[in-house]
C-alpha cells in the first residue's frame, strides 16, 4: 500500500449518498474504494472478474458503452476490503455522460477514492492520444493527482515473456507524461478448454495474471484517500484545465449552483 501526500479537505457541500463504507470496516480490516476505468472492449470487467474469482462484472464484448452506471464489486482479503467499482466504457461519444458519472461517483465516496486502476489493451497503443486524455481527465482533473495510479495492460497472451511488454512500450507513456505508480501485463482470459489435457491453454498464464492484479492494487492502494473537494473548488479546477469547454466535456453536472 502507498503512503501519499496529506489529502485535500473533504467536500463539505451536499453529496449522492450512494456508498457508505467505513474505513476501517467493523471488523478492524482497513477498506479501499478501487474505481476502474478504460475504454470499451479492453477487459475492465474481465479484470474484475479475475480479482473476484467469479463473474459477477458483465463483459461488453465489445458492445458500446451506455448510460453512466457503475458496478460496485467487494472482495475480502486478509489485510484489506476491496471496494471495486467497474464503470461505464470511454467511448467518444459517450465521454461527457462517462466523465459527469465519474465525478458523481467520487462525489460520493464518503471515505474517499484509494486507487484508480487504467485497464488498457495490447499489445499495440492504437489511439494513445485518447489514453492521454483519459489519463489526463481521471488522474489530474478529478482526483487532482491525488490518487495513485496503476495500469493493467491486457490482450498479452502470445506476449513472451509477458512483462517484456512493458520495457519495450514504457517509453510512449513517458513521452506523455503518463506515470504510473505500478502495472501489471497480463492475460485476461484462459483461452479454450483443451479436453485432452483437461485445462484451458492459457490456464497457467491466467493464473499468474490474478496474482498480479492483486498485487499491484494492494501494494500502491493509498492509505490516506482522497475526497473530492466541495463544488466550487472542483469548478476552479475544470475551469482552469478546460476554461469555457468545461461543461461541453463533463456536460451539465459542472454547472454553477444558482445563489438563491
Amino acid at each position: 500500500m502507498t503512503s501519499d501526500p496529506p489529502p485535500r479537505s473533504s467536500s463539505t457541500g451536499k453529496t449522492v449518498d450512494l456508498i457508505r463504507s467505513t474505513t476501517p470496516s467493523s471488523s478492524g480490516i482497513p477498506t479501499a474504494n478501487v474505481i476502474v476505468f478504460g475504454e470499451t472492449g479492453v477487459g475492465k470487467s474481465s479484470v474484475i472478474n479475475m480479482v473476484t474469482c467469479v463473474n459477477v462484472a458483465s463483459t461488453s464484448g465489445g458492445a458500446r458503452g451506455c448510460t453512466f452506471g457503475s458496478g460496485r464489486y467487494i472482495v475480502h482479503t486478509p489485510h484489506v476490503t476491496l471496494n471495486l467499482f467497474d464503470t461505464p466504457g470511454l467511448d467518444q461519444s459517450q465521454e461527457p455522460a462517462t466523465y459527469a458519472g465519474v465525478v458523481r461517483l467520487v462525489r460520493s465516496m464518503k471515505d474517499g477514492v484509494n486507487l484508480l486502476v487504467y485497464v488498457i489493451r495490447g499489445p499495440r497503443l492504437w489511439d494513445l492520444e485518447s489514453m492521454v486524455k483519459h489519463y489526463r481527465v481521471l488522474f489530474e482533473v478529478i482526483c487532482q493527482q491525488m490518487v495513485p495510479i496503476v495500469v493493467v495492460v491486457t490482450g498479452l497472451e502470445w506476449e513472451e515473456p509477458c512483462d517484456g511488454w512493458w520495457c519495450k512500450n514504457r517509453y510512449a507513456f513517458d513521452h506523455h507524461d503518463m506515470m504510473f505508480s505500478g502495472h501489471a501485463c497480463i492475460t485476461a482470459i484462459r483461452g479454450k478448454f483443451n479436453k485432452r489435457a483437461n485445462r484451458y491453454v492459457l490456464e497457467d498464464e491466467y493464473n499468474e495474471s490474478v496474482v498480479k492484479v492483486m498485487d499491484v492494487i494492494k501494494t500502491h492502494y493509498s492509505t490516506r484517500p482522497f475526497k473530492m473537494e466541495r463544488a466550487s473548488g472542483f469548478l476552479a479546477v475544470l475551469k482552469t484545465t478546460f476554461g469555457g469547454a468545461a461543461e461541453q466535456v463533463f456536460g451539465p453536472e459542472v454547472r454553477e449552483p444558482r445563489s438563491r
